[in-house]
């Protein structure tokens, strides 16, 4: 009888473990995004973290504006990359305008934008991940980098 209870209790004690750590996973101790406290941050439309380097990364645009110019800076912090779908299915933006200094842009940063017209790109940009745009880019758009830029690179490739 003394073994039924230990086996039931050893079972017990492993189910409690793997489900309360079946969430947890390894990779996820390399994200480099930090943020300076639990609470969402927000500036003006922009969700956004701050990262452990102390920049800023937009992680989501709630207005409705159709023309929108990213910050430079953000409570001080500056602001250096748009995050994977920060614009998704922002169907009123027609035009968007990033500033020197931000140097990555996320995958389908702007899927589902529909209205979308023209993206300005600045140099400093550096690395684009993925599509910009899902899987249907707009039909009229006009995108606005340097020759030779990561952003020229990428979207030869996108809208060629």
């Amino acid at each position: 009888m003394k073994s039924k209870k230990i086996i039931a209790f050893i079972c017990a004690v492993s189910l409690v473990g793997n489900v309360v750590f079946s969430g947890y996973h390894a990779d996820s101790l390399s994200n480099s995004v930090v943020t300076v406290n639990a609470e969402a941050l927000t500036y003006e439309d922009f969700s956004y973290e701050v990262t452990e380097n102390g920049e800023v990364t937009i992680t989501e645009y709630k207005g409705e504006a159709a023309e929108v110019v990213i910050p430079s800076e953000i409570d001080g912090y500056k602001v250096t990359s748009i995050g994977s779908y920060a614009f998704s299915e922002c169907n009123n933006l027609e035009s968007i305008t990033m500033p020197d200094g931000v140097t990555s842009i996320g995958e389908w940063a702007f899927s589902g934008c529909s209205s979308l017209e023209s993206i300005t790109i600045p140099k400093s940009v550096a690395a684009i991940d993925g599509l910009l745009f899902g899987f249907f880019k707009p039909i009229n758009i006009t995108i606005y980098g340097y020759t030779g830029s990561a952003a020229d690179v990428t979207v030869q490739g996108v809208l060629s």
